[in-house]
Protein backbone atom coordinates (compact mmCIF):
# COMPACT_ATOMS: atom_id res chain seq x y z
CA UNK A 1 0.00 0.00 0.00
CA UNK A 2 1.34 3.20 -0.96
CA UNK A 3 1.58 6.61 1.25
CA UNK A 4 -0.90 8.12 -0.85
CA UNK A 5 -4.03 4.92 -0.34
CA UNK A 6 -2.97 4.68 3.02
CA UNK A 7 -3.90 8.43 3.34
CA UNK A 8 -6.88 7.86 1.57
CA UNK A 9 -8.27 4.97 3.04
CA UNK A 10 -7.36 6.68 6.55
CA UNK A 11 -9.25 9.60 5.70
CA UNK A 12 -12.56 7.51 4.15
CA UNK A 13 -11.95 5.83 7.63
CA UNK A 14 -12.38 9.03 9.62
CA UNK A 15 -15.20 9.97 7.82
CA UNK A 16 -17.08 6.94 7.99
CA UNK A 17 -16.83 6.16 11.72
CA UNK A 18 -16.40 9.17 13.59
CA UNK A 19 -18.10 8.44 16.94
CA UNK A 20 -19.58 4.97 16.10
CA UNK A 21 -16.53 3.55 18.04
CA UNK A 22 -18.44 0.33 17.22
CA UNK A 23 -17.30 0.24 13.76
CA UNK A 24 -14.22 1.63 13.92
CA UNK A 25 -11.75 -1.44 14.00
CA UNK A 26 -14.07 -4.06 11.47
CA UNK A 27 -13.84 -0.67 8.89
CA UNK A 28 -12.78 -2.27 5.32
CA UNK A 29 -10.14 0.42 5.73
CA UNK A 30 -8.80 -0.12 9.08
CA UNK A 31 -8.63 -3.96 8.22
CA UNK A 32 -6.60 -3.37 4.79
CA UNK A 33 -4.33 -1.07 6.34
CA UNK A 34 -3.96 -3.64 9.11
CA UNK A 35 -3.47 -6.59 6.17
CA UNK A 36 -0.41 -4.33 4.23
CA UNK A 37 1.69 -5.12 7.38
CA UNK A 38 4.21 -3.30 9.93
CA UNK A 39 5.35 -0.54 7.11
CA UNK A 40 2.07 0.51 7.95
CA UNK A 41 3.18 1.85 11.21
CA UNK A 42 4.91 4.87 10.66
CA UNK A 43 2.13 5.93 8.57
CA UNK A 44 -0.47 4.98 11.39
CA UNK A 45 2.23 6.86 13.61
CA UNK A 46 2.25 9.83 11.55
CA UNK A 47 -1.33 9.38 11.21
CA UNK A 48 -2.08 9.48 14.76
CA UNK A 49 0.04 12.20 15.93
CA UNK A 50 -1.84 14.79 12.97
CA UNK A 51 -5.13 13.24 13.05
CA UNK A 52 -5.78 11.52 16.23
CA UNK A 53 -7.86 8.60 15.96
CA UNK A 54 -8.58 5.19 17.34
CA UNK A 55 -5.27 3.58 15.95
CA UNK A 56 -4.20 1.65 18.90
CA UNK A 57 -5.72 -1.77 18.00
CA UNK A 58 -3.66 -1.75 14.98
CA UNK A 59 -0.63 -0.52 16.03
CA UNK A 60 -0.71 -3.07 18.41
CA UNK A 61 -1.43 -6.05 16.12
CA UNK A 62 1.45 -4.93 13.63
CA UNK A 63 4.08 -4.82 16.20
CA UNK A 64 3.18 -6.91 18.52
CA UNK A 65 3.35 -4.21 21.36
CA UNK A 66 1.28 -2.22 23.61
CA UNK A 67 3.65 0.65 25.31
CA UNK A 68 0.00 1.68 27.56
CA UNK A 69 0.06 1.29 30.96
CA UNK A 70 -3.07 0.07 32.71
CA UNK A 71 -3.85 3.24 34.22
CA UNK A 72 -3.93 4.87 30.92
CA UNK A 73 -6.73 2.49 29.70
CA UNK A 74 -9.48 4.94 28.12
CA UNK A 75 -7.40 7.65 28.06
CA UNK A 76 -7.13 8.53 24.77
CA UNK A 77 -4.51 11.97 25.05
CA UNK A 78 -2.19 9.56 27.25
CA UNK A 79 -2.49 6.18 25.10
CA UNK A 80 -1.56 8.91 22.04
CA UNK A 81 1.05 9.90 23.94
CA UNK A 82 2.35 6.90 24.86
CA UNK A 83 2.70 5.12 21.45
CA UNK A 84 4.12 8.63 19.94
CA UNK A 85 6.89 8.39 22.45
CA UNK A 86 7.04 4.18 21.44
CA UNK A 87 7.48 5.50 17.62
CA UNK A 88 9.93 8.72 18.73
CA UNK A 89 12.12 6.07 20.60
CA UNK A 90 12.48 3.52 17.31
CA UNK A 91 12.72 6.28 15.36
CA UNK A 92 9.51 5.87 13.30
CA UNK A 93 7.60 9.30 14.20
Amino acid sequence: MTPAEFQERACRWRKETDGRSVKKHRHPDYVAIIDAGPEMVPLILEELRDHGGHWFVALSELTGECPIPTEYAGNIAKMRECWLNWGKKRGLV
